[in-house]
């Protein structure tokens, strides 16, 4: 039976079953495409970048009057749409602070990160029995510091 096994043997066998029954029984995301419509363009902004994209098939020349004159109209109809989502999106913030975020993240050029934990000699530390060990060498004793003599000192960096 698993009773004479280890604790790391029990752990791993648990966790292989977990993953397997995730696997079996938990449905993936399906992600759906919505016809390449961003969540701002109004559906007068989309058929106008649909006629631009038409007129450009039919004459295959970017400087021909009629691409000239389609891409103007598209580019003014997805500048309007883009710049009164926005507002509307800026005057709810008090009410729906969800849109506002995901959509100011989403235009974010970098994601926010985690950066590893670094030893006294520089080194990333990965073995989760050396992050505890560091960490009740940097907080726990800082914290017991503190609360003697109101100073913290420690020799390891959280981060870089």
């Amino acid at each position: 039976m698993t009773c004479n096994r280890s604790v790391k043997d029990r752990w791993g066998l648990f966790k292989d079953v977990l993953h397997r029954l995730e696997t079996k029984y938990v449905p993936m995301k399906k992600v759906y495409y919505s016809n390449g419509k961003t969540m701002w363009l109004s559906h007068k902004a989309l058929k106008s970048v649909k006629y631009r994209h038409k007129v450009f098939r039919k004459y295959k020349d970017a400087t021909h009057p009629a691409c000239k004159n389609a891409n103007l109209r598209a580019s003014k109809a997805v500048h309007q749409t883009r710049r009164a989502f926005e507002y509307e999106l800026a005057s709810k913030i008090k009410d729906d602070k969800k849109s506002f975020f995901a959509y100011a993240r989403c235009k974010a050029k970098s994601r926010a990160t985690v950066k590893p934990l670094v030893g006294p000699d520089g080194t990333e530390v990965q073995n989760p029995a050396q992050i505890t060990k560091l960490f009740k060498k940097t907080v726990l004793i800082s914290l017991h510091n503190r609360k003697q003599d109101g100073s913290t000192s420690s020799s390891y960096n959280i981060h870089r």
